[in-house]
């Protein structure tokens, strides 16, 4: 809920509020549910950035997909993993929830569809899968380190 929460707000603000309304918004919505909100813009064309709370570390829920993902990316282009490798899928490996993984048991996968899988449907058991092709959360953590995420954050 909170997730579609942000989204919505990043939407409303996004064509006509400076980052100041936008502050102030976030501000009062994090009042409102008695929680903390993090947001963080890149504008690509822009080549600038814009962060709400972006210093603090949330947990990662789902959004380690798309990370475990990009460590994927890197790894393939550091030759050491190819999109095209074949991953088992077992039936002892399905969880809460496999939308598409619960349709290849028995068979295969390429690590191009289950990190598709992981990130655009959010296929936990896809998002297992890839974490083993990357040695793991420690695998995952150590990518992060490596592209500046600091270990001691405030």
């Amino acid at each position: 809920m909170k997730k579609y929460l942000v989204c919505s707000l990043l939407a409303l603000f996004s064509y006509t509020a400076s980052a100041t309304d936008l502050e102030q918004y976030l501000r009062h919505t994090e009042q409102q549910i008695q929680g903390q909100i993090g947001v963080a813009i890149i504008d690509t064309q822009q080549h600038s950035q814009w962060n709400f709370n972006g210093s603090s570390h949330f947990p990662m829920m789902s959004a380690f997909k798309t990370l475990a993902c990009a460590n994927v990316l890197y790894d393939v282009q550091q030759h050491k993993l190819s999109l095209t490798n074949k991953i088992k899928v077992t039936k002892a490996g399905l969880i809460n929830w496999n939308p598409i993984t619960q349709n290849f048991v028995g068979g295969q996968m390429s690590l191009q569809s289950v990190c598709g899988a992981a990130m655009f449907m959010s296929d936990n058991y896809a998002a297992n899968l890839v974490l083993e092709q990357i040695g793991g959360p420690q695998g995952l953590t150590e990518f992060l380190r490596t592209i500046g995420d600091k270990k001691n954050a405030t």
